[in-house]
């Protein structure tokens, strides 16, 4: 994920909007429910898991 992926969905969560990515590596998708750094706190049913932006895709 591009630098400016990251920044604009870590600012749409931060505002209250869901968004969501894919994990290229395990091809799950998960909600987007906190950012920190160089890494996303994604949802993924009812485990909540930490993704590296690196290994994620947008998903709106």
């Amino acid at each position: 994920m591009k630098e400016e992926a990251l920044i604009n969905i870590c600012q749409a969560v931060a505002h209250g909007s869901a968004r969501y990515v894919r994990n290229l590596r395990s091809h799950e998708w998960g909600k987007v429910v906190d950012c920190g750094g160089k890494e996303l706190k994604v949802q993924v049913g009812d485990r909540r898991e930490s993704w590296r932006c690196e290994e994620c895709e947008d998903g709106v």
